[in-house]
């Protein structure tokens, strides 16, 4: 069997080759030497920085001149382009090898590239493959326990039609602030325990009072504050009404050290450099998660959760593969 060996300085080195590679089962290995299509081959990685190593089957896919490995960005010798199939049997020990050294797993900060497994609940749905399946509806524990809740004291916006343009002013600069700070329970002024009926009733309250048509003579500034206002609530409501999205941003949450949840633009901003770091993986994900359906189309429930489990490797936080059970 042919071997190949690629050795990598630092692990942000691995990373970037992971990000352009690796996420699309491929790699570029330097070689003089031209071998045929489909031959198989055993490859070698090192990360010299952590000490990590990991062996991987690998079938090489074509010779590469020289010159498309530099028009590729890999190189600037002729290499072989291989086909790394990332098999769920290696899912874990591929993750792991990317992952810091045991030294630095306490200390170092939650980042994109490496986020927290799913909890155990938004997985507690899938069974192993040889176990007896569960119904669908057994994945619905993702979202939080939610007894039943009193309304709040106070609705955001809710005498904004009483308010003079100064107190109008002041509200929806609060209102900011707690996008900016609080978590999306305290925009509309709830426990994270809320209840969905009564959450549905603050929306419909703070969409009568901010919505365009119904607000009065305000400045022109003023009415687009308001505007982006009504942007949030908006936004906020699609989390909080959809338990698979709620259990994402309290995952997503509980990543970055915020167990209580983050600020709505905090996640925002998260969820979209996470998306952009891991495209690769995410498209994956929803690849899985559109084979799992299918699966459940044939009635293939062991199938299913063969594919949602392998989804969720890739992508933690993947909204399809989550709901696929539901």
């Amino acid at each position: 069997m042919i071997t190949f060996q690629r050795i990598f300085q630092t692990r942000q080195q691995a990373m970037d080759v992971y990000r352009s590679q690796l996420s699309s089962q491929k790699l570029y290995v330097e070689s003089f030497e031209g071998y045929p299509r489909g031959s198989e081959a055993a490859l070698s990685l090192e990360i010299r920085e952590t000490g990590k190593k990991i062996t991987l089957s690998a079938v090489v896919e074509r010779v590469m001149g020289k010159k498309e490995v530099m028009e590729l960005g890999y190189g600037q010798r002729p290499g072989i382009l291989l086909n790394v199939p990332i098999s769920p049997d290696i899912v874990e020990p591929f993750r792991n090898f990317f992952l810091p050294a045991e030294r630095e797993v306490a200390s170092a900060p939650v980042r994109p590239v490496a986020p927290v497994r799913p909890t155990a609940s938004a997985v507690s749905g899938m069974a192993a493959p040889h176990a007896s399946p569960v119904r669908p509806s057994a994945v619905s524990s993702a979202s939080p326990a939610r007894p039943a809740a009193a309304m709040p004291l106070s609705i955001p916006f809710e005498r904004l039609a009483s308010c003079t343009a100064e107190e109008a002013e002041a509200e929806v600069e609060a209102f900011f602030k707690r996008a900016d700070n609080g978590n999306i329970y305290q925009l509309f002024n709830i426990r994270a325990d809320y209840d969905r009926k009564a959450v549905r009733k603050i929306y419909n309250t703070v969409v009568r009072v901010l919505h365009p048509d119904a607000q009065g003579a305000w400045s022109a500034e003023l009415s687009e504050k308001l505007g982006d206002a009504y942007q949030i609530i908006n936004d906020v409501y699609k989390i909080l009404q959809n338990p698979v999205l709620n259990a994402i941003y309290m995952d997503i949450s509980r990543a970055n050290r915020m167990p209580g949840g983050m600020s709505l633009n905090a996640y925002k901003k998260y969820k979209a450099d996470y998306d952009l770091r891991n495209a690769a993986n995410v498209r994956l994900a929803n690849e899985l998660a559109q084979k799992a359906e299918d699966a459940l189309g044939r009635g293939c429930m062991s199938e299913a959760e063969q594919h949602i489990r392998l989804a969720l490797q890739y992508d933690p936080f993947n909204e399809a593969a989550r709901s696929v059970l539901l």
